[in-house]
């Protein structure tokens, strides 16, 4: 037998590539993929394929019609031609005695042969169309159904491989598949899809991209991947009338993962099994969401009867929250149900998170689940050995999550007992949590944490579930200091000459500069404090930026950032484009600058009298800038809110209109109009705006005035551009001087200028980030 299949296998071709059986597949490597597909070439944990079944003998020959020809794709050259005629499969028994059988059709002795570019596949047609001459044009198939045809039996799960390379790889279903298909069920529209191969396209079923081959229609730009294009070799495609979708549904019988990243339209649950779709408006649909029942009698509403209704994105009664997707609605009462609610599981049980099974409960109005602490309607579930009545999403709350507001793991409790007698607020939201309900809380004998529920899980990107089991393997190495060597102490315990990550030289450490306009090196600020320097160059660095971590926790991120010098980046928080040192999150592709990277996310800021807190779910405006914003650091007592470029404005700058350093104020004093103008743009300020001020020269600026567009990017620095040979140094010129190459204007502030030839540049006109888009934006947003 095996020598008869080798024979017969001798011809295969597969887009150019000529085909073997693997007589030894151990030689092939467990993670070897299938070039067609890209799925593993091997199922099984071993590379060797599992053996080939003992074939049955074949059944005896009926008196039936023959299906149509079938061509197998076997890519040969012009000389090898295979067709195959299959004998159909046995009839199924039947409860009734079956109508006489109808005579056989003798098949045309010498069917006229497709040309070399030309590979059919045909679809059964209906008994009138076979009873007619045969002819070998494809027809196109009755929408209805899609009969795919059948498989040569002796092969099993065999593997090919290239005679001429050892790259290419094939599992056997892949290499029969057609070279083109005639009017696939997915794609009615025109006659063929054809083979090629294109790793660049995508898939209008599944949507993915990068596959190796696909199946193209030349009419139009449709595409199909190789695995949904060979569903139909596995599958019957059922037309189906949807009444909430305006175009009919084909129905997969099982789509084998294929479109298990897609959520159904109905109940936003992930596709599994049988699914109904619509390849124009991708639309999926599970089986049994698409056979609903059009009306129901709810328990949670007695009143009327719910009637179905299709995609729209509401406030679903049961579970408080909004949906997309189908909903039972009663029109009267203007209340809606979305399905997933309509339909709940009677009993969850999930030993990870609770010990003992939560069951359905009906109950005719609201209750307070354990678990968050809030209001529920209707639908709930209890666990009748804890007494516990929940939410359903609650029965699946996680025991032990990690937040990045906190450096401690939180534990779910649903009752916390405390023995001091106080009002605990959330570190979240700072309301109030109210301990005879759930909350999560850090155990910790020296933390005194809680944050409600809700609070902790909103933003799944901001915690992760921690396996109680594995609590002891959490604890966090010890961080590594930027200060890489000590070489001497002072008296007081301080390094007073230390090696540095970011500097080749050794950093001294030094007193207070007044007088000098100095910046530091890491976060481009004015250096008003000790300060570490370098003997033979120009490198200065605050004392506290140099004792920085090298990988550091921020409650804007879960992951851990690392600490990078010698950086141009935009801070992905304030939105300034800074130079020096950044905190970069790898895996979220964030650039944090160290003033974003170091503020809390609760303050007791200067300009106001009560603590400010972040607020993710803030809308409104910035009490500082007025402009409009999605989020700010806000007063739980007032509607005080500023946003985080004016919260991170630095306290003491230098400006060219005075000699000493100007310090930020948050309201003139002064009751005389007459001082109340920007020394520099001499136009009017607002007293209840924010300003610069010289107290010992009583010189007054506005904010824009005196940072300018690019307060942190420090002047000095090299640049190295790709529009230049030399290396480039950014200066702020105090007044017009030479003109930009690129825009031909006067340069002025920040600029890019070479030390060996007459150039110089904007920075605004080069900046790998800014846009014509920013400076309006700047404009509007540092208006006085």
């Amino acid at each position: 037998m095996q020598s008869s299949m080798e024979d017969d296998l001798q011809p295969l071709y597969f887009y150019g590539h000529p085909l073997v059986l693997n007589h030894h597949p151990n030689n092939i490597s467990e993670k070897t993929h299938c070039s067609a597909c890209g799925d593993p070439l091997f199922s099984t944990q071993t590379s060797t394929p599992p053996p080939l079944p003992t074939l049955p003998p074949p059944p005896p020959p009926v008196t039936t019609l023959h299906p149509p020809p079938v061509r197998i794709n076997t890519f040969p050259p012009p000389s090898v031609r295979i067709t195959t005629f299959h004998p159909p499969p046995p009839p199924l028994p039947t409860l009734h005695p079956p109508p006489p059988p109808l005579p056989m059709l003798p098949l045309p002795p010498n069917p006229p042969p497709p040309s070399d570019e030309t590979y059919y596949y045909f679809f059964p047609t209906s008994r009138e169309e076979r009873d007619d001459e045969f002819d070998p044009t494809p027809l196109p198939p009755p929408i209805p159904s899609f009969d795919p045809p059948p498989r040569r039996r002796h092969f099993g799960r065999n593997t090919f491989s290239c005679e001429e390379c050892d790259q290419f790889h094939l599992h056997e279903s892949c290499a029969m598949a057609p070279v083109e298909f005639s009017h696939h069920p997915l794609h009615w529209e025109h006659p063929f899809l054809l083979l090629r191969e294109d790793p660049g396209s995508s898939c209008d079923l599944c949507l993915e991209s990068g596959k190796h081959f696909i199946y193209r229609c030349p009419s139009c730009d449709f595409s199909l991947d190789f695995k949904c294009a060979l569903l139909s070799h596995g599958q019957k495609f059922l037309e189906f009338k949807y009444n909430l979708h305006r175009h009919p549904l084909l129905f997969i019988e099982d789509h084998r993962d294929v479109l298990k990243k897609f959520v159904c339209s109905a109940c936003e649950e992930p596709l599994v099994d049988s699914v109904y779709v619509c390849i124009d408006c991708r639309f999926y649909v599970h089986e049994k969401c698409a056979e609903l029942p059009n009306v129901i009698n709810h328990p949670c509403h007695r009143l009327h009867p719910l009637v179905l209704s299709g995609n729209s994105t509401r406030f679903c009664k049961l579970c408080q929250a909004e949906h997309r997707g189908h909903f039972y609605r009663c029109s009267p009462c203007d209340l809606d149900i979305h399905v997933g609610c309509a339909w709940p599981h009677p009993v969850i049980e999930d030993k990870s998170r609770h010990e003992h099974p939560f069951n359905l409960f009906w109950r005719q109005g609201s209750f307070i689940c354990d678990a968050c602490g809030t209001e529920g309607n209707n639908l709930c579930y209890i666990c009748s050995v804890c007494y516990l009545q929940v939410h359903k999403k609650c029965t699946s709350v996680p025991p032990v999550i990690k937040i990045s507001r906190h450096n401690h793991c939180v534990f779910h409790k649903y009752l916390k007992q405390e023995t001091m007698v106080g009002k605990e607020e959330c570190r979240i939201c700072h309301h109030e949590v109210k301990m005879e309900y759930g909350c999560y809380c850090c155990l910790r004998e020296d933390c005194n944490y809680f944050a409600h529920v809700n609070c902790a899980t909103e933003d799944t990107d901001l915690y992760y579930i921690v396996d109680s089991e594995n609590l002891d393997k959490l604890d966090e190495e010890p961080i590594e200091s930027a200060i890489t060597c000590v070489i001497e102490w002072n008296e007081n315990g301080d390094a007073t000459k230390i090696i540095h990550f970011s500097h080749e030289h050794c950093l001294v450490l030094e007193d207070i500069i007044e007088e000098d306009d100095k910046h530091c090196d890491g976060c481009t600020l004015s250096i008003l404090g000790s300060f570490y320097s370098c003997l033979g160059c120009n490198f200065l660095l605050h004392k506290s930026c140099a004792e920085l971590p090298m990988k550091k926790h921020h409650w804007f991120d879960i992951h851990l950032l690392n600490l990078e010098s010698n950086c141009i980046f935009t801070c992905d928080i304030c939105l300034q484009q800074c130079c020096g040192f950044v905190y970069n999150c790898d895996e979220c592709e964030l650039s944090f600058c160290l003033k974003c990277a170091t503020i809390p996310d609760t303050l007791d800021h200067p300009s106001h009298e009560h603590p400010l807190f972040w607020d993710s779910k803030y809308k409104g405006r910035c009490n500082i800038c007025g402009l409009w914003v999605y989020n700010a650091y806000r007063c739980k007592s007032c509607k005080y809110a500023v946003h985080f470029e004016c919260i991170t404005l630095p306290d003491i700058v230098r400006h060219k209109c005075d000699k000493h350093f100007l310090k930020l104020c948050y309201r003139d004093k002064s009751n005389d109009p007459e001082q109340h103008f920007c020394d520099v743009c001499e136009e009017m300020r607002d007293p209840n705006d924010w300003f610069y001020h010289c107290f010992t020269c009583d010189t007054s600026v506005h904010r824009r005035c005196a940072l300018g567009k690019y307060p942190f990017v420090k002047a000095g620095i090299t640049y190295m551009h790709e529009g230049h040979s030399h290396p480039l140094r950014f200066v702020r010129k105090k007044y017009y001087y030479s003109r930009c190459v690129i825009c031909g204007e006067f340069c002025y502030d920040l600029a890019l200028e070479c030390d060996i030839c007459d150039y110089i540049v904007h920075w605004n006109c080069m900046s790998p980030f800014s846009s014509p888009l920013d400076t309006l934006q700047w404009e509007h947003y540092h208006r006085a």
